[in-house]
This record gives C-alpha cells, sequence and structure tokens, in this order.
C-alpha cells in the first residue's frame, strides 16, 4: 500500500518516528507549518519557516519519503510583532521549490487579527492558485467553520483550491455544500478511525 499523509507536523516528530514511516507504506508527506509555541515576533516565525523549507526535507528523504512543504500562518501562529513583515515574504517563501500548500492558515478564536490575517493568506493563496489548508478549532467548531467558509465565499477564492480541515459530524454537511475540499483529520480526539469510516459510508449511501 502506497500512503500519501496530507497533514503531518514533521518538526514534531523525532527521526525515530520518520523511520517507521515508509516501512508502513508512507511515499510521501506534506510538512505543515505549526505553532508549537507561542512566537513572540516575526523572526520567530520565519525561522520555523527555514527549518520546514532547510532541515525537515533532508529528515524524510534520509528515510525515504519525498518531502512536500506548506506555510502559512495558523491563528495560534500570529507573532506579537511583526505579522507584517510575514505577510510580505510569505509570496516568496510559497514560491520556493517543494512548497505546495498555503497551511496551515484559519480561524481559532475569530478575532478581528485572526480574520484579517486569515483573508490576507486566502488572497495569496488565489494570487498564486495555491491549495489553502484551512484550520478549525475543537471549541465552537460548527461557528469557526462558517465564518471561515463565508470568508472564502469573500475573498472569491475557488472553491476547490480549500481545504477545510478537522471537519467532524458536525460540519460535514455544509462544508460539502460550500464545494470545498473536506477535510478528516484522523487524530485522537479528534475524529477516530471507526467514525471517519462512518462519515464516508453515510457520505457513499
Amino acid at each position: 500500500m502506497n500512503i500519501f499523509d496530507a497533514h503531518l507536523r514533521v518538526h514534531t516528530k523525532g527521526f525515530e518516528d520518520l523511520q517507521t514511516l515508509a516501512p508502513f507504506g508512507v511515499r510521501a508527506v506534506v510538512s505543515c507549518a505549526h505553532d508549537a509555541l507561542p512566537f513572540s515576533a516575526a523572526s520567530s516565525v520565519l525561522n520555523h519557516f527555514r527549518r520546514l523549507l532547510e532541515w525537515e526535507p533532508r529528515r524524510l528523504t534520509a528515510n525515504g519519503i519525498q518531502p512536500y512543504i506548506a506555510l502559512g500562518l495558523r491563528p495560534r501562529a500570529i507573532p506579537a510583532s511583526g505579522t507584517e513583515e510575514v505577510l510580505a515574504l510569505l509570496p516568496d517563501l510559497l514560491a520556493q521549490e517543494g512548497v505546495v500548500v498555503v497551511g496551515e492558515i484559519g480561524l481559532d478564536r475569530g478575532t478581528r487579527e485572526e480574520v484579517k490575517v486569515f483573508r490576507r493568506q486566502l488572497a495569496i493563496g488565489r494570487e498564486l492558485g495555491m491549495l489553502c489548508v484551512v484550520h478549525t478549532p475543537g471549541r465552537g467548531r460548527a461557528g469557526a467553520t462558517e465564518k471561515a467558509l463565508a470568508i472564502v465565499a469573500e475573498v472569491d477564492i475557488e472553491p476547490e483550491l480549500v481545504v477545510i480541515d478537522h471537519v467532524n459530524e458536525e460540519t460535514i454537511a455544509f462544508v460539502r455544500a460550500s464545494g470545498v475540499w473536506t477535510g478528516l483529520s484522523l487524530q485522537p480526539p479528534k475524529l477516530s478511525p471507526e467514525r471517519a469510516a462512518k462519515l464516508i459510508r453515510d457520505l457513499l449511501g
């Protein structure tokens, strides 16, 4: 079996973890930007991006896995200062070899700052014609997802360029009705394999 992991936080995995992927069929992964810790300034975010661009691909390649990269400001990763600097540099960073996705981006608490940054990154994805992976939070997921979809429509990005991630029983109907891609995140406690399988069976009738 050949597996493509479309959403892996490679920087949170030890080398021994990566060694176990290829023997189980993982052939390629998208290494997503993620706020493991709060970012205090633009320099912290950019250092994280450099790690994803320069170091993590080497670790994946060393284990026989094709690396792809996603870069973006997740809502909790919006730095205390320097957000405009990061957003100004993002298009050039997204143009680098191996970068295929804008993400994760999205909403967490739905603050004005989160909405502004989310909107800006969707516009960048639209201009570059790149897929955007949109995070939805564990708490208040339905409301945040509906708000994210409304912003997607306002930005006028093509629905096929948007993946709404962490979809569950509460949100799947209106996510699918919007025309964007539906992302099921098999990760406890977000969604078990059994629940994901039932969602798919129900969709297929």
